[in-house]
Protein backbone atom coordinates (compact mmCIF):
# COMPACT_ATOMS: atom_id res chain seq x y z
CA UNK A 1 0.00 0.00 0.00
CA UNK A 2 0.91 4.05 -0.44
CA UNK A 3 1.28 4.71 3.68
CA UNK A 4 3.65 0.99 4.00
CA UNK A 5 5.95 2.32 0.92
CA UNK A 6 6.30 5.54 2.19
CA UNK A 7 7.06 4.34 5.42
CA UNK A 8 9.74 1.62 4.51
CA UNK A 9 11.20 4.50 2.40
CA UNK A 10 11.20 6.96 4.84
CA UNK A 11 13.38 5.11 6.80
CA UNK A 12 15.42 3.84 3.81
CA UNK A 13 15.99 7.99 3.08
CA UNK A 14 15.82 8.99 6.39
CA UNK A 15 19.11 6.57 7.40
CA UNK A 16 20.48 7.46 4.18
CA UNK A 17 20.12 3.18 4.11
CA UNK A 18 21.26 1.81 6.91
CA UNK A 19 17.55 1.51 8.31
CA UNK A 20 19.05 2.32 11.40
CA UNK A 21 16.35 3.10 13.62
CA UNK A 22 15.99 3.26 17.92
CA UNK A 23 12.34 2.71 17.56
CA UNK A 24 9.00 3.40 15.71
CA UNK A 25 6.28 4.57 18.07
CA UNK A 26 3.24 2.97 17.29
CA UNK A 27 -0.07 4.71 18.08
CA UNK A 28 -3.14 3.49 16.14
CA UNK A 29 -6.27 1.23 16.79
CA UNK A 30 -9.01 3.87 16.60
CA UNK A 31 -10.54 2.75 13.04
CA UNK A 32 -10.36 -0.55 14.16
CA UNK A 33 -12.18 -0.01 17.10
CA UNK A 34 -14.31 1.39 15.73
CA UNK A 35 -14.80 -1.24 12.65
CA UNK A 36 -15.29 -4.63 15.84
CA UNK A 37 -11.88 -5.90 15.11
CA UNK A 38 -11.25 -8.92 17.25
CA UNK A 39 -8.32 -8.46 19.60
CA UNK A 40 -6.62 -11.68 18.11
CA UNK A 41 -6.90 -10.16 14.66
CA UNK A 42 -5.36 -7.02 15.78
CA UNK A 43 -2.86 -8.74 17.68
CA UNK A 44 -1.81 -10.77 14.67
CA UNK A 45 -2.18 -7.79 11.77
CA UNK A 46 0.11 -5.48 14.24
CA UNK A 47 2.62 -8.47 14.58
CA UNK A 48 2.61 -9.13 10.82
CA UNK A 49 3.33 -5.60 10.01
CA UNK A 50 6.11 -5.53 11.95
CA UNK A 51 7.62 -8.67 10.79
CA UNK A 52 7.13 -7.15 7.01
CA UNK A 53 8.58 -4.81 7.72
CA UNK A 54 11.87 -6.19 9.64
CA UNK A 55 11.84 -8.31 6.30
CA UNK A 56 11.77 -5.14 3.64
CA UNK A 57 13.92 -2.73 6.04
CA UNK A 58 16.20 -6.18 6.50
CA UNK A 59 16.77 -4.61 10.24
CA UNK A 60 14.69 -5.42 13.78
CA UNK A 61 12.88 -2.99 14.80
CA UNK A 62 12.09 -2.33 18.15
CA UNK A 63 8.07 -1.27 18.27
CA UNK A 64 6.48 0.76 21.04
CA UNK A 65 3.15 0.11 21.48
CA UNK A 66 0.50 2.78 22.88
CA UNK A 67 -2.59 2.50 24.02
CA UNK A 68 -5.85 4.28 22.48
CA UNK A 69 -8.28 6.78 23.64
CA UNK A 70 -12.07 5.31 24.82
CA UNK A 71 -13.08 7.17 21.47
CA UNK A 72 -16.31 7.92 21.44
CA UNK A 73 -17.41 6.51 18.08
CA UNK A 74 -16.95 2.74 19.50
CA UNK A 75 -18.03 0.82 21.93
CA UNK A 76 -16.35 0.61 25.39
CA UNK A 77 -16.03 -3.29 24.41
CA UNK A 78 -14.50 -2.65 20.89
CA UNK A 79 -11.57 -0.51 22.08
CA UNK A 80 -10.83 -2.88 25.05
CA UNK A 81 -10.02 -5.69 22.51
CA UNK A 82 -7.44 -3.66 20.76
CA UNK A 83 -6.44 -2.06 24.10
CA UNK A 84 -6.23 -5.77 25.14
CA UNK A 85 -4.30 -6.92 22.13
CA UNK A 86 -1.70 -3.46 22.05
CA UNK A 87 -1.33 -4.91 25.47
CA UNK A 88 -0.83 -8.54 24.74
CA UNK A 89 1.17 -7.69 22.24
CA UNK A 90 3.87 -6.66 24.34
CA UNK A 91 7.31 -8.76 24.46
CA UNK A 92 10.29 -6.66 25.46
CA UNK A 93 12.42 -8.33 22.53
CA UNK A 94 9.89 -6.39 19.74
CA UNK A 95 7.28 -4.43 21.06
CA UNK A 96 7.43 -2.64 24.36
CA UNK A 97 5.14 -0.76 26.10
CA UNK A 98 4.52 2.83 24.91
CA UNK A 99 1.57 5.00 26.65
CA UNK A 100 -1.54 4.26 27.84
CA UNK A 101 -3.72 7.37 26.47
CA UNK A 102 -7.14 6.96 28.28
CA UNK A 103 -6.55 9.63 30.71
CA UNK A 104 -5.80 12.00 27.76
CA UNK A 105 -8.72 14.29 27.18
CA UNK A 106 -9.71 13.85 23.37
CA UNK A 107 -10.51 16.65 21.22
CA UNK A 108 -14.18 17.53 20.32
CA UNK A 109 -14.31 15.18 17.62
CA UNK A 110 -13.85 12.61 20.59
CA UNK A 111 -11.32 10.87 18.83
CA UNK A 112 -8.37 13.01 18.15
CA UNK A 113 -5.63 14.81 20.77
CA UNK A 114 -6.38 18.86 20.28
CA UNK A 115 -5.10 20.84 22.47
CA UNK A 116 -1.53 21.67 23.56
CA UNK A 117 -1.88 20.00 27.22
CA UNK A 118 -3.43 16.60 25.19
CA UNK A 119 0.23 17.04 23.61
CA UNK A 120 1.79 17.89 26.12
CA UNK A 121 0.61 14.91 27.95
CA UNK A 122 1.40 12.50 25.26
CA UNK A 123 4.51 13.06 24.58
CA UNK A 124 5.68 12.67 28.63
CA UNK A 125 4.16 9.88 28.25
CA UNK A 126 6.00 8.85 25.32
CA UNK A 127 9.31 10.03 27.02
CA UNK A 128 8.61 8.13 29.69
CA UNK A 129 7.59 5.13 28.00
CA UNK A 130 11.13 4.81 25.98
CA UNK A 131 12.98 6.08 29.46
CA UNK A 132 11.49 2.99 30.94
CA UNK A 133 12.87 0.55 28.54
CA UNK A 134 16.44 0.49 29.33
CA UNK A 135 16.99 -1.56 26.09
CA UNK A 136 16.31 1.00 24.03
CA UNK A 137 17.44 4.08 26.03
CA UNK A 138 20.66 3.23 26.32
CA UNK A 139 21.07 2.92 22.18
CA UNK A 140 19.91 7.00 22.64
CA UNK A 141 22.45 8.29 24.64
Amino acid sequence: SYVYLNFVNGIRKATAGTNRVAAVLWLQGENDAISGVGNNEYESALKHLVSNWQSDLRTNLNVFVGQIAYIHQAARDKVDAIRDAQRNVIDNVTFFAGPDTASISLGDDGIHFTSDAAFASLADQWCKAIRDSETIYKTLQ
